[in-house]
């Protein structure tokens, strides 16, 4: 009887914690607001923003090991968010080797159409690392938007911070 109770509460203790996994609560998180670009969003409202100005914002979690950077793109204004992290992502020269693992549109819940993500791999400073690039078309603004998520692989937690950053992403508004 025990071997086959405990199985059983594995399974159900697994499914409790892949849903509570799949709720987007941000409950804990701190609204920012990017003024220049009329652009809303959460972050962890444990991260620690280290540049809010009209040509970049960027911000880290404590441990400095996941970050994220937004900046404008002045391209034509029929550019569509696919080609905004396109070109994003072939502008980001910090990074060396880059690959791409997975790319695809995000419904976003907000009144940006649709937002374009771009997940990847690449090399920086000799360390792997991997990247999500996010391409919005504002319509509120003159500048489309690129936001760049970056971190220290680890395969404890490049599952984790996936999830965070499309978390992250699924919150960007305009108003």
């Amino acid at each position: 009887m025990k071997k086959i109770i405990l199985p059983i509460l594995l399974i159900l203790f697994s499914i409790t914690l892949i849903q509570l996994d799949s709720v987007h609560s941000f409950a804990g998180w701190k609204q920012w607001t990017w003024p220049t670009y009329k652009v809303k969003f959460n972050l962890p409202s444990d991260w620690r923003v280290s540049e809010n100005h009209s040509k970049k914002f960027f911000a880290h979690n404590t441990s400095r090991s996941l970050s994220i950077w937004i900046g404008p793109w002045f391209g034509k204004r029929n550019d569509g968010a696919d080609k905004v992290a396109s070109r994003a992502f072939y502008g980001f020269n910090q990074v060396s080797n880059k690959r791409i693992l997975e790319k695809g549109w995000v419904n976003l819940s907000s009144d940006f159409e649709k937002g374009y993500i771009i997940y990847g791999t690449g090399k920086q400073n000799g360390r792997w690392l991997y990247f999500g690039i996010l391409g919005l078309v504002h319509p509120n603004s003159n500048a489309n938007l690129f936001v760049r998520f970056a971190w220290w692989s680890n395969p404890r937690t490049n599952s984790v911070n996936t999830r965070l950053v499309t978390s992250i992403a699924k919150s960007f508004a305009p108003y």
